[in-house]
């Protein structure tokens, strides 16, 4: 949290006033798009989560939650389908200070590691990956899978030729990015089709 200290200092906020000695809410980390799952991107009317956790004294700590359909909605946000809005609490610990909650602790030399999982239904969570978190009113756009890594590009239940050439024909040069959500010639799911994708492949075909 951010304290004001200066005597005197009136700053308008959108919700009220804050007057010398209050405490200003630090913006959060936002991170958005597309949740894949099996039979494509999860809309709105999906019963799926996706939750966001990081360490926090020494504990793992919700630090954000977004279920499909839930206001600020998303609907279209990336012209293909619904999208998801995760806002994650941020907070500044001085040195030696606990933190308050549930929220991301930043340091000035350490990035806050988020671990962020899907849930569909009453199925178990399914880990979605991790990002860091280096500053106040991040925004980061980011399409989740909750499913499991695989190369069968085609989705026929095989890896063969037939993946290898999907995949070879999407290669534009290096770290060339995804041009839809939720694409399955992103095999690693780091947002970019590229080498490390087709040397996953050879190696699975191998």
């Amino acid at each position: 949290m951010i304290r004001i200290m200066a005597f005197g200092v009136v700053i308008g906020l959108m919700a009220g006033v804050a007057r010398a000695g209050d405490t200003i809410p630090e913006p959060d980390a936002i991170l958005h798009g597309q949740v894949c799952l099996t039979g494509g991107p999860a809309a709105d009317t999906d019963d799926v989560s996706v939750i966001a956790r990081t360490m926090v004294s020494g504990q793992m700590v919700d630090v954000g939650t977004y279920k499909m359909g839930d206001q600020p909605s998303a609907s279209d946000c990336l012209g293909s389908a619904d999208c998801y809005v995760l806002r994650m609490r941020v907070e500044t610990v001085p040195q030696g200070a606990d933190p308050s909650g549930s929220a991301v602790v930043l340091s000035p030399s350490t990035p806050a590691t988020v671990e962020l999982f899907v849930r569909e239904g009453t199925a178990p969570e399914a880990p979605a990956g991790t990002i860091l978190v280096d500053d106040r009113g991040m925004i980061r756009q980011r399409s989740l899978f909750g499913t499991a890594e695989t190369s069968d590009i085609n989705g026929d239940g095989q890896k063969n030729l037939e993946d290898h050439a999907l995949l070879e024909q999407a290669l534009g040069g290096p770290a060339t990015p995804t041009t839809q959500p939720c694409d399955p010639k992103d095999i690693n799911r780091d947002g970019y089709i590229d080498l490390k994708d087709f040397a996953r492949l050879q190696d699975e075909l191998s």
